[in-house]
């Protein structure tokens, strides 16, 4: 008799296979897959990116799941012609590859994918942007988070800033900076606060 799936895999199952109303996948929702649950969880996402190469959760399931034969699928993706794959994709695979090898060579994918000169689309730019917060205080990273910081398209600079808040959690002072609500909202407030951090974070 075949052991009932346990909750926890059904959850997964949901988000990573399911109808798009569960939302994407999260971190402890992959983590928590054990043993024979998470040998077949990994199985059915390199066959998923496989198959299915347009649909970003998989990738997420699989950068979370550390899934190390999930790398040359990535690496097909992003070296692929563009219009065979969306920008979000192609964001999502560099991500995925940075988190399962830890080489940031497909960094540029992201940044790009974050710079309003190379990006019309708002939703991709929010997409690369948070997902920046994995790359750390890099310079070209925080260069591009505040010149995102500054941006007029809605929902850009919230992003930039969510994502600054998480790369500087551990620095005192850059983060009591960028969380001054009311520093931000006087006139060239955030500008103010792009230069400080610029400043004080290359000091």
């Amino acid at each position: 008799m075949k052991s009932p799936l346990s909750q926890d895999y059904k959850i997964f199952h949901d988000h990573v296979f399911g109808d798009y109303r569960h939302g994407l996948p999260d971190e402890e929702m992959c983590t928590r897959l054990a043993g024979t649950e998470r040998e077949k969880a990994e199985e059915l996402v390199l066959l998923a990116i496989k198959k299915h190469p347009k649909d970003e959760r998989p990738i997420i399931a699989a950068s979370y799941l550390k899934t190390e034969a999930a790398v040359p699928m990535l690496e097909t993706i992003i070296a692929g012609p563009k219009d065979h794959a969306h920008p979000r994709i192609r964001i999502y695979s560099a991500w995925a590859f940075f988190r399962i090898s830890g080489d940031k060579k497909y960094l540029r994918i992201l940044t790009d994918g974050a710079d309003s000169s190379k990006t019309s689309d708002t939703g991709v730019r929010c997409n690369a942007l948070s997902l920046l917060s994995d790359f750390g205080n890099e310079k070209v990273v925080v260069d591009v988070l505040l010149h995102a910081l500054l941006d007029t398209q809605p929902l850009v600079s919230p992003t930039a800033h969510l994502t600054l808040l998480k790369i500087f959690h551990d620095d005192f002072t850059m983060s009591n900076l960028l969380k001054d609500r009311d520093y931000a909202m006087s006139t060239n407030g955030w500008s103010n606060i792009a230069q400080e951090v610029s400043l004080r974070w290359s000091s």
